[in-house]
């Protein structure tokens, strides 16, 4: 397991290539004392996408839970699993009104 801690790098593409070191094998060629992998692109992104503006979602009185949405976000979403993101929807019913 390697722990990498992010918290000083930029968020930016970098080129990551593992190596690990092995004990000597006396008499052995000095190239058997070690392996790395190939390079590999690792996107480091800490900033979350948020909500693009305002969502102008029009809300039917025969709302149903089948209803669809179309929110913007300032990034694309990776909607795979395993899933990397939350998302909470509260529904309100006009301006002063609480959450319903």
């Amino acid at each position: 397991t390697l722990y990498w801690h992010l918290s000083s790098l930029v968020d930016s593409t970098y080129q990551v290539k593992i190596m690990s070191r092995c004990t000597s094998i006396p008499g052995a060629h000095d190239e058997l004392d070690s392996i790395s992998t190939e390079n590999v692109q690792v996107v480091i992104d800490k900033t979350p996408p948020s909500v693009y503006g305002v969502p102008s979602l029009q809300m039917s009185s025969n709302f149903h839970p089948s209803t669809e949405f179309i929110i913007s976000f300032t990034e694309e979403i990776f909607c795979e699993k395993p899933y990397v993101f939350n998302l909470e929807l509260v529904l309100v019913r006009g301006i002063n009104s609480s959450p319903t």
